[in-house]
C-alpha cells in the first residue's frame, strides 16, 4: 500500500521550494541597497528595441561578491587606491583579486571559491512523467505558484547542494617593480577610459570578466567583458591577465 504523505512532510517540501525561489530571487531581483555596481552601466536594449537593466547580470555579480564577502567599492569613501578583478568561471572555481594601496605597502588579496558554482542545488525531472513536467514548467514561467506543485517536490526532484559556499584567502605585498608594471598597464590600456560594458553580450561557456577601480576624489570605474580573447577586447585582456598572474595560482591554461 503506498504511504500517504504527511502535512508536516508536504510543509518541509513546501519550504525547499520557496528556499529555491529565495536565491532565485535575489540574483534575478537586485535592488538598490545590495547591488555592487551602478543600475545605470548595467542598461542595454532589449528585443523590442527598449533600454532596461540587465538584472540578472547585475544581480548573479552582486550574489558572487557577498558571497565572498566583499566591500561596494563603486559609492565607497575609501581614499586609498583600491583595483578588484572578479572572474567568474563556468568550469572552474570564482576568484576575486584585490590590489590595495595603503600605508606606502601594495597589497594583492587573492580569494578563491571552492566549487565552480555557488550552489549547486537541482531539480531532477527524470522522476516526473510527461504532464508533471509540464506542470512544473509552468512553474518555472511564473504561471503557478509553490504550492500548487507541493506534490511534485513529494517525489524527491529538489536536490539541495549540501556544500557549503567557502573561499581560500590568499595575501601578498606586491613588489615596487610589480606595481609599477601594474601601472604602467593600466596607463597604457587606457582603463580609466575604457568602455565599461561592450554591446557583445555574453554566452554560456565561458567567464564574467570585471575589473573595477576606485582612486582620488573616490573616481570609480568599472569594465565587465565575457571572456576577452585574441580578437575582442585584447587590452583589456592583458591588463587582467597580468593580475591573475600575480597571484601564482592560475596555469595559463585555465584562463578563459
Amino acid at each position: 500500500m503506498k504511504r500517504q504523505t504527511t502535512i508536516i512532510e508536504r510543509i518541509l517540501m513546501t519550504l525547499l521550494c520557496l528556499s529555491a525561489e529565495l536565491v532565485f530571487g535575489q540574483v534575478s531581483n537586485p535592488t538598490v541597497e545590495n547591488a555592487y555596481f551602478p543600475f545605470d552601466l548595467y542598461k542595454r536594449e532589449n528585443r523590442f528595441g527598449e533600454i532596461e537593466v540587465d538584472s540578472a547580470r547585475l544581480g548573479y555579480h552582486s550574489f558572487m561578491l557577498r558571497r565572498f564577502e566583499e566591500p561596494k567599492l563603486f559609492n565607497s569613501t575609501d581614499s586609498n587606491v583600491v583595483y578588484r578583478f572578479t572572474w567568474l568561471r563556468s568550469f572552474d572555481p570564482p576568484m576575486t583579486i584585490s590590489l590595495s594601496v595603503r600605508d606606502n605597502k601594495v597589497i594583492l588579496q587573492t580569494k578563491i571559491g571552492n566549487k565552480s558554482r555557488i550552489d549547486n542545488s537541482h531539480f531532477d525531472l527524470t522522476k516526473l512523467d510527461r504532464k508533471e513536467n509540464e506542470r512544473f514548467d509552468e512553474y518555472t514561467k511564473g504561471n503557478l505558484d509553490s504550492l500548487a506543485i507541493a506534490d511534485l517536490f513529494e517525489k524527491g526532484i529538489y536536490v539541495k547542494d549540501t556544500v557549503k559556499f567557502r573561499y581560500t584567502t590568499l595575501t601578498r605585498e606586491l613588489t615596487t617593480e610589480e606595481y609599477e608594471k601594474f601601472k604602467n598597464l593600466v596607463d597604457k590600456k587606457q582603463f580609466w577610459t575604457y568602455p565599461a560594458i561592450s554591446n557583445t553580450g555574453s554566452g554560456v561557456d565561458g567567464a564574467d570578466w570585471i575589473l573595477e577601480g576606485l582612486r582620488k576624489e573616490n573616481e570609480y570605474h568599472i569594465v565587465y567583458r565575457w571572456s576577452p580573447g585574441k580578437y575582442r577586447d585584447l587590452d583589456f585582456r592583458i591588463l587582467c591577465e597580468y593580475l591573475i598572474s600575480l597571484t601564482g595560482t592560475t596555469r595559463k591554461g585555465r584562463v578563459y
